[in-house]
C-alpha cells in the first residue's frame, strides 16, 4: 500500500461588512459628526452571498444577511436547561436603516418552519422599533479602527409587557445580540418611547448602563454557533464559527442532506477550560439546491452520552471554486480541493537545463463518507472529516510551463518560512523560485517531506500549482 497521509482544513480569513444604522435623517451618527454610509463592499460574509431583489417602488436593492436570536430548547449539559439564545438568518436591505430593519425582523418572530423546529421568542407581539442609530464609532473616512460602538434602540411601551424573570430577561438578550451582531457594536442602551431605561418592565430590572452580551451569559448555550444561522442560504464553503465550552476543548459536527451524510468531523475550539472560539471550513459541495442540517453536540466526559446538542436547518446551493489566473481566492483546503484541480504530494522539486521539473505521488481528496471508510480501513480516523489516501506510485517528473501561477498558501505560523526566503508575494511565485524554496528545505523538518499541492496538467506539463503549508 502506498503511503497515506491526512491534514486539517484551514480556514480563510473573513472581512464582515460593517452594517450602520439608521438616523431620522437618512445619516448616521459616528463618534458625534454625522456622515453619508459608505456603499456596500465587494467583500462578502464567508459562507453568504448578496442578492438583489425589486422593491415595492421599483428599484433594485442589495439585500445582505443578518442574523437575529430567538430562543431554542436545546438538549444541554444535565446541569442547565434552557431555553437558550439561537441565531436565525434575514435578509435585510444594505442601507442607512440596517440596525432598525434588523431589530424589526428579530420583532416579528420565528418564521412558521423554526417555530414547527420548537424555535421561539420572548418578544411581545405588539412591539415596535420607533429608532435606532449606532454612536461611538469612528467615521471610516478617517482611516482609524472601529470599536466600541453603541446601539441606541428606542422601542415601543410595547417591548416590556407581560411578566415573568425569563421571559423579561430573554427579550432583553435577544434584543442585545441581534444588535451586537453588528461590527464594532459592543453594547446596546434601550429607551421605550423615547425614554432612556434605568428599571425595565414592572419585574423593575434594574439596568444601570448599556447592555452587553455578558449580561446574559445564562442564555447562551455551551455551544453557541453563530454561523451558519439557523435558516441561513449557503452558497459557497460553510464556514463554522461561534464559541463554545467543552471538555477539552473538542466538540462534534455533522452535516446532512437528502438522509446523506456529506460531513461529520471534530472541531476544536481555543480554549479546553471555559469559552473559546472556533472557525473552520466544511469542503461540502451540492448538485442542485437542497435543504440540510447542521448538528453540533459534545460527548459527555461523565458517560460518553449526548449533551450540548444543537440542530441549523439550512439551505446550500450548488458552487465552486472560485480562481484567480489558476489559483484558488480562498486560501482553504475546502475551496482548493473542490475543483478540477489534481491531488498529491510533491515528492522532488528540481531546477534543471530543461525547466522546473516535480514529481509527485498522486493521491485521493476525501470528505465526509468516503473519508470515513478509507481511513477506517487503515484503522484510522479522519481530521476534520478530510482524509488523504495516496494512490498510486510516484509519476513525473513534469515540467512547469514557465508562465504557471505557483501559489504558496500559509497557515498560521507559517508564513515566516516563505518570507524569510525572500518571497514577500507568495500569490505568484516563478517555477525557479518555487524550486529554490523547496531546495533550500531543511530535510530534517516536516516541509520536506513531501508537500501536499493541486495542480493541473496539460500533457506533461504543469499549468497551475496550489500548494498547501500545513500548521
Amino acid at each position: 500500500m502506498q503511503n497515506k497521509f491526512s491534514t486539517t482544513a484551514i480556514a480563510a480569513t473573513t472581512v464582515a461588512l460593517l452594517l450602520l444604522g439608521a438616523c431620522g435623517s437618512g445619516e448616521v451618527q459616528v463618534g458625534g459628526a454625522v456622515t453619508t454610509p459608505t456603499e456596500p463592499t465587494t467583500t462578502t460574509v464567508a459562507g453568504s452571498t448578496p442578492t438583489t431583489t425589486v422593491s415595492n417602488n421599483g428599484t433594485n436593492e442589495d439585500m445582505w444577511p443578518v442574523s437575529v436570536y430567538f430562543l431554542a430548547d436545546d438538549a444541554q449539559s444535565k446541569s442547565r436547561t434552557g431555553p437558550f439564545l439561537i441565531p436565525a438568518e434575514r435578509q435585510i436591505p444594505f442601507g442607512p436603516n440596517q440596525l432598525a430593519d434588523a431589530v424589526t425582523a428579530l420583532l416579528a418572530g420565528p418564521s412558521a418552519s423554526e417555530s414547527a423546529a420548537s424555535i421561539s421568542t420572548s418578544v411581545p407581539s405588539n412591539s415596535t422599533v420607533l429608532g435606532a442609530t449606532i454612536t461611538g464609532l469612528t467615521s471610516a473616512e478617517s482611516g482609524q479602527a472601529l470599536g466600541d460602538g453603541v446601539a441606541e434602540i428606542n422601542l415601543s411601551s410595547g417591548f416590556e409587557s407581560g411578566g415573568g424573570t425569563l421571559s423579561i430577561t430573554s427579550r432583553l438578550a435577544q434584543l442585545v445580540f441581534t444588535a451586537t451582531d453588528f461590527d464594532g457594536v459592543s453594547s446596546v442602551r434601550l429607551l421605550i418611547d423615547g425614554d432612556p431605561v434605568d428599571v425595565f418592565s414592572s419585574e423593575g430590572l434594574v439596568i444601570d448602563g448599556p447592555l452587553t452580551r455578558d449580561d446574559f451569559a445564562d442564555l447562551v448555550p455551551n455551544i453557541m454557533l453563530e454561523l451558519p444561522a439557523t435558516s441561513a442560504v449557503v452558497e459557497g464553503p460553510i464556514w463554522l464559527h461561534g464559541t463554545a465550552a467543552v471538555f477539552e476543548a473538542v466538540f462534534q459536527a455533522r452535516l446532512e442532506a437528502n438522509g446523506e451524510v456529506l460531513w461529520e468531523g471534530q472541531v476544536t475550539t481555543t480554549n479546553g477550560t471555559g469559552w473559546g472560539d472556533f472557525d473552520m471550513g466544511i469542503p461540502a459541495q451540492v448538485s442542485t439546491e437542497t435543504d440540510a442540517t447542521l448538528t453540533v453536540w459534545e460527548y459527555s466526559a461523565e458517560d460518553g452520552s449526548v449533551i450540548n446538542e444543537r440542530t441549523h436547518q439550512l439551505t446550500l446551493k450548488p458552487w465552486e471554486a472560485v480562481t484567480d489566473k489558476g489559483c484558488p481566492t480562498i486560501p482553504s483546503l475546502v475551496a482548493i480541493g473542490s475543483g478540477a484541480l489534481a491531488f498529491g504530494q510533491a515528492q522532488q522539486v528540481e531546477d534543471l537545463t530543461g525547466g522546473v521539473e516535480v514529481t509527485i505521488s498522486p493521491a485521493n481528496y476525501l470528505i465526509g463518507a468516503n473519508a470515513v471508510a478509507a481511513a477506517a480501513a487503515n484503522g484510522e480516523q479522519p481530521v476534520d472529516g478530510i482524509y488523504f489516501q495516496a494512490s498510486g506510485p510516484q509519476v513525473g517528473p513534469f515540467l512547469i510551463a514557465e508562465n504557471a501561477p505557483i501559489c504558496l498558501i500559509t497557515a498560521d505560523g507559517t508564513g515566516a518560512f516563505i518570507e524569510d526566503r525572500g518571497y514577500a508575494d507568495t500569490d505568484h511565485v516563478t517555477p525557479t523560485e518555487y524550486a529554490a524554496i523547496y531546495a533550500d528545505t531543511n530535510s530534517a523538518d516536516w516541509y520536506s517531506n513531501g508537500r501536499i499541492i493541486w495542480y493541473t496538467l496539460d500533457g506533461n506539463t504543469i499549468t497551475s500549482i496550489a500548494e498547501q503549508y500545513l500548521p
